[in-house]
Protein backbone atom coordinates (compact mmCIF):
# COMPACT_ATOMS: atom_id res chain seq x y z
CA UNK A 1 0.00 0.00 0.00
CA UNK A 2 1.87 3.36 -1.12
CA UNK A 3 1.52 6.06 1.27
CA UNK A 4 -0.43 9.51 -0.76
CA UNK A 5 -0.01 13.22 0.11
CA UNK A 6 -3.11 14.85 0.05
CA UNK A 7 -3.50 18.11 -1.88
CA UNK A 8 -5.60 21.08 -1.51
CA UNK A 9 -7.23 22.14 -4.35
CA UNK A 10 -5.22 25.32 -4.50
CA UNK A 11 -2.41 22.78 -4.67
CA UNK A 12 -4.14 20.89 -7.48
CA UNK A 13 -4.19 23.52 -9.54
CA UNK A 14 -1.34 24.98 -9.35
CA UNK A 15 0.17 21.31 -9.58
CA UNK A 16 -1.49 20.83 -12.89
CA UNK A 17 -0.27 24.07 -13.93
CA UNK A 18 2.94 22.96 -13.20
CA UNK A 19 1.92 20.12 -15.76
CA UNK A 20 0.54 22.44 -18.59
CA UNK A 21 3.44 24.84 -18.48
CA UNK A 22 1.05 27.73 -19.05
CA UNK A 23 3.06 30.68 -21.15
CA UNK A 24 0.94 32.97 -19.08
CA UNK A 25 -0.59 33.17 -16.07
CA UNK A 26 -3.23 36.07 -15.12
CA UNK A 27 -3.93 36.92 -11.47
CA UNK A 28 -5.96 39.58 -9.37
CA UNK A 29 -3.20 39.88 -6.39
CA UNK A 30 -5.06 42.24 -4.44
CA UNK A 31 -7.23 39.91 -2.66
CA UNK A 32 -5.77 36.63 -0.90
CA UNK A 33 -8.52 34.97 -1.90
CA UNK A 34 -6.17 31.76 -3.28
CA UNK A 35 -2.89 30.14 -2.83
CA UNK A 36 -2.29 29.11 -6.56
CA UNK A 37 -0.36 31.77 -7.34
CA UNK A 38 1.59 31.02 -4.59
CA UNK A 39 2.14 27.68 -5.15
CA UNK A 40 2.89 28.18 -8.74
CA UNK A 41 5.49 31.35 -7.99
CA UNK A 42 7.06 28.56 -5.46
CA UNK A 43 7.33 26.25 -8.46
CA UNK A 44 8.34 29.06 -10.94
CA UNK A 45 10.99 29.84 -8.11
CA UNK A 46 12.10 26.07 -7.73
CA UNK A 47 12.58 26.29 -11.30
CA UNK A 48 14.68 28.49 -11.81
CA UNK A 49 16.87 27.45 -9.20
CA UNK A 50 16.69 30.68 -7.28
CA UNK A 51 14.56 32.25 -4.72
CA UNK A 52 13.93 35.96 -4.81
CA UNK A 53 14.57 37.78 -1.51
CA UNK A 54 12.32 40.77 -0.49
CA UNK A 55 14.87 43.70 -1.18
CA UNK A 56 15.14 41.84 -4.57
CA UNK A 57 11.48 42.11 -5.55
CA UNK A 58 11.02 45.62 -4.29
CA UNK A 59 13.52 46.29 -6.81
CA UNK A 60 12.06 44.26 -9.08
CA UNK A 61 8.50 46.55 -8.49
CA UNK A 62 10.69 49.74 -8.43
CA UNK A 63 12.35 48.80 -11.81
CA UNK A 64 8.75 47.12 -13.68
CA UNK A 65 6.35 49.80 -12.23
CA UNK A 66 8.26 53.19 -11.13
CA UNK A 67 7.26 53.04 -7.51
CA UNK A 68 8.04 51.75 -4.38
CA UNK A 69 6.39 48.28 -3.19
CA UNK A 70 4.31 50.40 -0.38
CA UNK A 71 3.50 52.86 -3.26
CA UNK A 72 2.36 50.19 -5.25
CA UNK A 73 0.83 48.58 -2.05
CA UNK A 74 -1.39 51.79 -1.32
CA UNK A 75 -2.52 52.40 -4.89
CA UNK A 76 -3.79 48.90 -5.40
CA UNK A 77 -5.26 47.79 -2.01
CA UNK A 78 -5.32 50.79 0.31
CA UNK A 79 -2.45 49.57 2.61
CA UNK A 80 1.28 49.57 3.03
CA UNK A 81 3.47 46.56 2.95
CA UNK A 82 3.48 46.43 7.00
CA UNK A 83 -0.43 46.44 6.77
CA UNK A 84 -0.86 44.29 3.47
CA UNK A 85 1.39 41.40 5.30
CA UNK A 86 -0.74 41.68 8.62
CA UNK A 87 -3.49 40.81 6.28
CA UNK A 88 -1.85 38.08 4.82
CA UNK A 89 -0.73 36.60 7.68
CA UNK A 90 -4.41 37.07 9.59
CA UNK A 91 -5.92 35.49 6.55
CA UNK A 92 -3.75 32.31 6.47
CA UNK A 93 -4.23 31.73 10.11
CA UNK A 94 -7.96 32.18 9.68
CA UNK A 95 -7.60 29.48 6.30
CA UNK A 96 -5.24 27.27 8.66
CA UNK A 97 -8.39 27.65 11.88
CA UNK A 98 -11.09 26.86 9.25
CA UNK A 99 -9.30 23.53 7.99
CA UNK A 100 -8.16 22.31 11.37
CA UNK A 101 -11.79 22.91 12.32
CA UNK A 102 -13.23 20.97 9.44
CA UNK A 103 -10.87 18.40 8.95
CA UNK A 104 -13.19 15.51 9.49
CA UNK A 105 -15.53 16.81 7.29
CA UNK A 106 -12.77 17.62 4.21
CA UNK A 107 -11.55 14.17 4.95
CA UNK A 108 -14.98 12.51 3.95
CA UNK A 109 -15.78 14.46 0.97
CA UNK A 110 -12.20 13.64 -0.94
CA UNK A 111 -12.54 11.88 -4.40
CA UNK A 112 -10.47 8.65 -4.83
CA UNK A 113 -7.95 7.58 -7.62
CA UNK A 114 -10.98 6.02 -8.78
CA UNK A 115 -13.46 8.63 -8.74
CA UNK A 116 -11.43 11.10 -10.21
CA UNK A 117 -10.35 8.72 -13.35
CA UNK A 118 -13.92 7.84 -13.88
CA UNK A 119 -14.79 11.76 -13.77
CA UNK A 120 -11.76 12.36 -16.28
CA UNK A 121 -12.97 10.06 -18.57
CA UNK A 122 -16.68 10.95 -18.45
CA UNK A 123 -15.55 14.51 -19.22
CA UNK A 124 -12.43 14.21 -21.64
CA UNK A 125 -13.55 15.68 -24.51
CA UNK A 126 -13.33 19.57 -21.81
CA UNK A 127 -10.04 19.13 -21.03
CA UNK A 128 -8.66 19.81 -25.00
Amino acid sequence: MSIRNRLSGNEAIATAMRQINPDVFAMFPITPSTEIPQYFAQYVSQLAGTNVSEKEFEEIVKKSYGKTLDELLIEQTGMNKTEYKNQLKNTLLMQQYVVQKNQAEIQKVAATDDEIRMAYESNKSSFV
